[in-house]
């Protein structure tokens, strides 16, 4: 007969023993995940919600600990947004190693390396040592493609034309030469826009001074017209005396 797991405020508990030299044990509160909080990586009906994780465990090794029958597709551990220490969301693979790691009563870590303590500072820190040889290896392959990508960059911004000469196109990553010319040509086209706005200009300007001066011209004949029409009427007026 398969025992039932205990179950406290709606978490089923898991006593779990994270070495094999103590007798301690750790109870883990499990659940499903909540269909409130699924996303496309943590499946409802896939994921294992965890609490009361200690902090020094990492993923990797509640990943083991979930060892089941399979290894669960992925294990995401983050600080308790309530603030009572961390938690875990485990994904399986299948519904039935889901079901089975809800159900399991008992899990332990068995000989996989927990660092704690003293030690757990000491890992940290050789971990966090760069090695030198192996960046030094990374840096030459980088320049190597990054010289590689360059060279088809260059080949792409020249071409030859049919006198044989090399024209130096814009179809690169950085055309220089391409952008100095294009701003060659927005220069000249305003350049020719300022001719043709003063020519404009001009032309009216003219047309202006030309129409004045004809209205001018005949302001002036009938100036004259005037004047010639009071001169007649003086002429033609007679002395009348009393």
């Amino acid at each position: 007969m398969i025992s039932q797991p205990r179950k406290v405020q709606g978490y089923n508990v898991i006593s779990v023993k994270l070495s094999q030299d103590t007798s301690t044990s750790r109870d883990f509160f499990v659940k499903p995940n909540s269909a409130k909080f699924a996303r496309k990586d943590r499946p409802a009906d896939r994921t294992l919600f965890v609490q009361n994780i200690p902090p020094y465990l990492s993923e990797e090794a509640l990943k083991k600990l979930f060892t089941l029958t399979n290894e669960p597709h992925s294990v995401q551990i983050e600080n308790s947004s309530q603030g009572c220490g961390k938690v875990a969301y485990v994904v399986f693979n299948t519904q039935e190693q889901f079901k089975k790691a809800l159900n399991a009563n008992s899990l332990t870590l068995g000989d996989f390396p927990l660092h704690v303590g003293l030690e757990k500072w000491i890992s940290e820190y050789n971990n966090s040592i760069v090695d030198h040889n192996k960046l030094s290896t990374e840096i030459t392959k980088l320049m190597q493609t990054f010289d590689k990508q360059e060279a088809a960059e260059k080949k792409k911004t020249t071409e030859v034309d049919d006198e044989g000469w090399t024209v130096v196109t814009g179809k690169g990553r950085n055309p220089a030469v391409a952008n100095k010319a294009s701003t060659q040509i927005k220069l000249n086209k305003k350049v020719e826009e300022g001719k043709k706005k003063k020519e404009l200009k001009n032309f009216y300007s003219f047309q202006i001074k030309e129409s004045k001066k004809k209205n001018l011209e005949v302001l002036k004949k009938n100036y004259e017209e005037a004047k010639k029409k009071v001169n007649l009427m003086k002429s033609q007026r007679r002395f009348k005396p009393y």
